[in-house]
């Protein structure tokens, strides 16, 4: 040991199962690629494209799940102005303010409770016939 720096001869490396003895130099030359090599991959720029692809994959995906709650909002307010519209009109045909209040009422519920006014469901039904 001189000014306490250790000199390596040699070190073991196992190679299908057989010892060998790697010089200094050989070592040396190993990490000298493997840091050249790790020098390279941070300076490189080539694979920025997916990096910056996949962080602003991120934002893109939230703006699309902003755009659908818009779009079902929107569309829940127009069907329920549409529904309210013809619960008005259909509270006008009565004579009274009650009875037009009370029919405007009863139609603007069941709409509601038809979700907001869709079609309703068809139930088929199928009859066999049995062939004699």
């Amino acid at each position: 040991m001189q000014g306490g720096i250790y000199v390596i001869e040699t070190a073991m490396m196992y190679r299908n199962g057989k010892a060998t003895t790697l010089g200094c130099d050989a070592m040396i030359s190993c990490v000298q690629r493997l840091y050249r090599s790790v020098v390279r991959l941070a300076g490189d720029r080539s694979g920025n494209l997916a990096v910056m692809f996949a962080l602003a994959l991120i934002p893109a995906a939230g703006a699309v799940g902003v755009a659908v709650d818009y779009s079902k909002a929107s569309q829940l307010r127009t069907r329920m102005q549409d529904v309210l519209d013809a619960a008005v009109l259909a509270g006008l045909k009565e004579s009274s303010s009650t009875l037009q209040i009370s029919k405007a009422s009863s139609y603007f519920q069941s709409q509601t409770s038809n979700n907001w006014g869709a079609a309703p469901l068809r139930r088929v039904s199928q009859s066999t016939s049995a062939a004699s």
